[in-house]
């Protein structure tokens, strides 16, 4: 999970991002309007401040999707998280269709490796498995019979 400072340095590089064609503007009226730069300045702030209110439900969705993946990822049995906004929530409902289609698929490779376990188990014969450059990767002793 990252940290605390990384956190706020990707909040305040959105913030600025998003705010940066209000700064361009203001830069703008102050150079070419006579526009106080002062009230450019108090603008800016005003504007920055707004992108932060709105930017800050939409990282933290996605920081909580993030955190989701990679708990899929690991393997580990998480729960979905709570998102707030419908874009977020779609990836999140997608990310769990996505753990139940691999889940499923774990378990069908897993029961065709038994299949294939018994079938091996079960031959009378020895033989042995050879790779593509011919280096044998399993010996199959005959079976047991009675």
């Amino acid at each position: 999970m990252p940290s605390t400072f990384a956190r706020l340095r990707r909040f305040a590089a959105a913030v600025i991002l998003l705010s940066l064609p209000a700064a361009i503007l203001l830069g703008g009226l102050v150079a070419f309007a006579g526009l106080n730069p002062w009230l450019a300045l108090l603008g800016f702030m005003l504007v920055s401040g707004g992108m932060a209110i709105l930017v800050r439900p939409y990282l933290a969705d996605l920081s909580s999707i993030a955190t989701y993946a990679n708990q899929l990822a690991d393997r580990r049995d998480a729960p979905v998280p709570k998102i707030h906004n419908a874009e977020a929530g779609s990836l999140a409902a997608a990310l769990a269709c996505l753990d139940h289609v691999a889940a499923s698929q774990r378990d069908q490779l897993a029961a065709r490796v038994a299949a294939n376990e018994a079938i091996f188990d079960a031959v009378p014969d020895s033989f042995v498995v050879l790779d593509r450059g011919r280096h044998p990767r399993r010996r199959v002793h005959p079976a047991r019979l009675g």
